[in-house]
């Protein structure tokens, strides 16, 4: 985690740079970067830990803004809302895709769910509830947190594999994950896809619950991505040429020259 973390400031670290040397920015340049749920994203935690930040107060700040789902990063880094955005698997392709924005890049990789031998989002159902099975989901209303985030494509992607399709065979609502549990033993709705590990080991939650799958066992694998525009990733190139010369707030940002590697994928660089 604290590798990731640097990877998170350095790429921070450029944007402040940039703004140094070129001479745009007299204040600390404000770096904007989205996050979901707490403890999965980062961002909320430099707020709370500042000391991981170098030169934070001097060269920058850091601005965590909250977003229900990732989905909702992708419109505000389309509108320039957004400086640096935490994307998961599925809404990385929709901003290329939908938003057109054709030049995000991958500067690193915040976690994986799914990883053998590690935690996975987990969709749980009332251990005395009617729902043994995939196939019981018919006719039901299931709780993901936002529509085309990573549980909701693994919602989507499990219950085709079982011949089940949303809205023609089952239900899918929006529900933040702070109201899943409460959600649930309500009854209001008949599965939840928990992705906030500190949510689904409640022990409260968990002794009348059972996982019915995970969102390894829907897809493998999958990577939550921290993603810039490549527009500026261009513009801090440049700068980087004068690091020695003109910039020595640049020398914060040497870490960052290898971070654009692929999740998975070790020294694997992004063009």
């Amino acid at each position: 985690m604290i590798h990731t973390i640097k990877k998170i400031l350095a790429a921070a670290g450029l944007v402040a740079a940039f703004a140094l040397c070129s001479g745009a920015q007299a204040q600390p340049l404000k770096i904007r970067i989205s996050w979901v749920a707490i403890p999965n994203n980062l961002p909320p935690l430099f707020m709370e830990k500042p000391e991981v930040m170098s030169r934070v107060g001097q060269s920058y700040i850091i601005d965590a803004i909250r977003f229900p789902g990732t989905p909702q990063s992708v419109a505000a880094l389309a509108s320039g809302d957004l400086d640096i955005a935490l994307l998961t698997f599925s809404s990385f392709p929709l901003a290329i895709q939908n938003a057109k924005l054709e030049d995000l890049r991958i500067i690193g990789d915040e976690f994986i769910d799914g990883m053998p031998g590690n935690y996975s989002a987990e969709f749980l159902v009332l251990k005395d509830g009617p729902i043994s099975k995939i196939e019981d989901l018919k006719g039901k209303t299931a709780a993901v947190n936002v529509r085309g985030g990573g549980t909701d494509m693994a919602l989507r992607a499990i219950t085709k594999k079982h011949g089940l399709e949303e809205k023609r065979d089952y239900t899918a609502v929006e529900v933040a994950f702070s109201n899943m549990k409460a959600t649930l033993l309500e009854k209001k709705v008949d599965l939840v896809g928990l992705g906030v590990p500190a949510f689904s080991a409640d022990p409260s939650l968990r002794a009348v619950v059972r996982p019915l799958f995970t969102q390894r066992d829907a897809l493998g694998p999958t990577a939550q991505v921290i993603s810039q525009l490549v527009s500026c990733r261009r513009r801090f190139a440049v700068a980087s040429a004068w690091r020695e010369y003109r910039c020595p707030e640049l020398s914060y940002c040497r870490a960052a020259r290898g971070c654009e590697a692929v999740p998975g994928s070790p020294g694997t660089r992004l063009s």
